[in-house]
Order: C-alpha cells, then sequence, then structure tokens
C-alpha cells in the first residue's frame, strides 16, 4: 500500500508471507514408524514493512522506515508420537525423556538397514529421533536524513534491531538402544570371537546397551545498534569522493532461562591433589556476578569507509574503494549445542552389567536408576569435573572484514 499524505510525505507498507512445504509427502508410510527418517519439514516466512518520507525542503529529505520479519523451520521424525510401550518399554520411560516421543534409533551389530530416500537419516538404524524447531524474528526501526549542501551530498542516520532466536535441536540418535553379542558370545563370555555370539540373539532376549541425551530449547536474544554518517562530495564535473563512518554495536547474546556456559581457566577447582594447583571450571551466566551476557561487550566497532569514482574519458571510469564492515554475532551454529549448554544437558548410558555376565537391564526396566538430570548452575564450579565440555568463549569479539 502507497499512501500520500500530503504533497511532500508519503507512506508505504507491504507485507508478504512465505509458507514453503519441503517434503510435506512423507516417503514411508504410516504404517512403518521404524523407518530411519525425517517427517514433513516446513519453512515459513513473515515480512512486513512500513515506511513514511518526508520532504522538509528541495534539499532535505527524511526516511523513517519499521519493519519485521519472522523465519521458521519445523521437522519431526517419521515417527512423532509414536509409543514406546509398544517395543516393551516402561509407561515411565518417555515422560522421563521428554522430547520427542518418537520411534528410538535401534542398532544391531552386523543387520543394517538401507534406504535411498533423501531424508534417510538414520544410516543403518531403525528409527530417528531428531527434532528442528527454530524460529527467529528480527524488528527493526531505522531512520536517514539526506541533505545536499552544493557539491555535497550528506546522509546521517541510525539503526536498532531486536533479534529473537528460539532453537530446540535433538540428535538423530538422542534416544537410542544397541545390540551386540556381548551376551551371546562363548565359550568365554568375557572375550569375543570371531564366531561366538550373535546380536540378534541378544536383541531377541531383549539385553539392551545404548543412551539417551535430551536437549534444552534456548530462547536467545541480542540487540543491535548503529549510526552512521557519509558524504558524497563531487569535487570536479570528473571526480566524486565518497567518505563515510559507521558505528556498530551489537549486544552478546543472551537467553531467557540463562542456560548458557562459559569456562573460567582461573577459577579453582573443588578437588584437591597433592602438589597440583589445579584451575579452570565451568562458569554460567547471571550467577556469582556473571553477566547476562554470553560474551564480554564489544563496543569498539568504528567502521570508516573511503571510495572514489574517476571518469578519466567519455568511455573509462575507474572506481575504488575501502572500508571494515562488521558482521553480527548469530554465525556459530543453530544447534542448542553450539552455544555453549554444558550443565543443562546430561547424558544417560544404559549399564547392561555390571560384570559383563549378568545382565542388569531389560526392555522392561533400561534405566532402572532413571536419567540423569542436568544439574544446571546448581553445582558451579564442580559442573561435569572430569568430563566433556562445552562453552562459548567470553572474549569472543565481533568478527569484521577489511
Amino acid at each position: 500500500m502507497d499512501q500520500n499524505f500530503t504533497d511532500n510525505t508519503r507512506m508505504f507498507v507491504r507485507y508478504s508471507y512465505d509458507d514453503s512445504p519441503w517434503a510435506r509427502a512423507s516417503p514411508y508410510g504410516s504404517s512403518d514408524p521404524g523407518a530411519p527418517a525425517y517427517g514433513p519439514q516446513d519453512f515459513i516466512r513473515y515480512n512486513a514493512v512500513s515506511e513514511v518520507d518526508h520532504v522538509f525542503s528541495p534539499s532535505l529529505v527524511g526516511v523513517v522506515r519499521a519493519a519485521f520479519s519472522r523465519l521458521s523451520n519445523y521437522r519431526n521424525p517419521l515417527s512423532i508420537g509414536y509409543d514406546i510401550t509398544q517395543l516393551g518399554f516402561p509407561s515411565n520411560l518417555q515422560p522421563e525423556i521428554g522430547s520427542p516421543a518418537a520411534f528410538p534409533a535401534v542398532t544391531v551389530t552386523g543387520y543394517g538397514v538401507n534406504s535411498s530416500v533423501s531424508n534417510n537419516s538414520g544410516g543403518q538404524t531403525l528409527g530417528e529421533t531428531g527434532v528442528l524447531a527454530i524460529a527467529m524474528n528480527n524488528y527493526s526501526l531505522e531512520s536517514n536524513l539526506s541533505k545536499t549542501l552544493s557539491k555535497h551530498e550528506i546522509k546521517f542516520g541510525g539503526q536498532f534491531q531486536v533479534v529473537q532466536y528460539n532453537t530446540l535441536q535433538t540428535g538423530d540418535t538422542s534416544t537410542n538402544f544397541s545390540f551386540t553379542s556381548a551376551f551371546t558370545q562363548g565359550p568365554n563370555p568375557l572375550q569375543a570371537t570371531a564366531t561366538g555370539g550373535d546380536a540378534l540373539a541378544t536383541f531377541l532376549l531383549g539385553i539392551p546397551g545404548g543412551s539417551v541425551t535430551p536437549s534444552p530449547a534456548l530462547a536467545l536474544q541480542t540487540k543491535y545498534y548503529a549510526g552512521y554518517i557519509q558524504d558524497q562530495w563531487r569535487i570536479t564535473s570528473n571526480f566524486t569522493l565518497n567518505m563515510g563512518l559507521r558505528y556498530d554495536f551489537e549486544t552478546p547474546r543472551t537467553e531467557r532461562f540463562n542456560q548458557l556456559t562459559n569456562f573460567n581457566s582461573s577459577a579453582a577447582v573443588p578437588l584437591t591433589v597433592p602438589g597440583l594447583n589445579l584451575q579452570g571450571a565451568l562458569s554460567f551466566v547471571g550467577v556469582n556476578g556473571v553477566s547476562r551476557y554470553e560474551s564480554n561487550p564489544d563496543k569498539n566497532n568504528v567502521a570508516p569507509r573511503l571510495g572514489f569514482a574517476w571518469q578519466v574519458d567519455k568511455k573509462t571510469v575507474i572506481r575504488s574503494g575501502a572500508g571494515i564492515f562488521y558482521a553480527d554475532n548469530w554465525g556459530v551454529g543453530s544447534a542448542p549445542g553450539t552455544f555453549g549448554i554444558s550443565g543443562f544437558t546430561a547424558t544417560t548410558s544404559v549399564v547392561s552389567s555390571l560384570n559383563g555376565v549378568q545382565p542388569t537391564v531389560n526392555f522392561a526396566n533400561p534405566y532402572p536408576q532413571g536419567l540423569n538430570q542436568p544439574t544446571g548452575s546448581s553445582l558451579g564450579a564442580a559442573t561435569l569435573l572430569g568430563q566433556s565440555v562445552s562453552f562459548y568463549e567470553r572474549n569472543n569479539v565481533t568478527p569484521y572484514a577489511m
């Protein structure tokens, strides 16, 4: 919609919507919930913009623009909603696992599952548990003024944005069960041989291995501020010089529930080892005086620009330019794990046996001790000591190109 309010004011409004289904039609029938495949995937985009242009004078023009955009990306396993009690697992297991309720990834050593379908994600497994749920909102407000002064055309303005990013992703095998020949091999049950045992026999006995690794949902946000001034100076009839200066500042990410992790290399470790001064432990945003920001603010992002255009003759123009350009801080990936979430997710592995001979689990009770629960920031520096961790470096700065 384009509307003139007065002779020198113009308003422009635009809205668009795009629903782009990706593989809506499932390649498998609903009667095959064990197929190692993703279900339908939907990309949905909304865009809206409103702009007001005003001519203050023949040499001064102003623009104010507000915009909103949303991109969402959803995909579930083909077997989403599957009741795992149909496989013999206990009814209390799925509530402990959480999302997704789907046919778990099952592997039987020596037995494979092959498919030529493009969204086959499980490789040599039955089942698929990968959930993808992403939604990004971008709110933007910007304005600028253009002023003509003799041989100068000066532009200056500013921009403010709020970027919200919500993400939940679980692995293709976040809930998995595996079967090997370990409990059917012999004559020595603790020693594997080329001919002893069969994984399918272990499967028929109902003695699983495997693990569960849930993932938290993150609600992330940054704010972006920018201001600039530019002068296009027509020095002569055939030579124009462009000079500009821009300042960018994007706040570090925050998460609504502070589910973000850093690493403090100088933190005292709550362990005592004679002769060693142990240091280095996880730290958590919003705890013990640590800012809710995932990294330290990078406020020195000054970006000069310089260029020229020189018309040598009627058929030749030489142009050149240089500048510094700052990027955003969202380039680390889309999965929650890439943002550093150690402490907010916990893996539980099936302990099939204490002595390698007598099984301690079965289909009806694969996790007799229950699932490990994330400790969050409650354990402080003692979180995941001696285990693998992922975190985001607080000293990261805004990337730039020259």
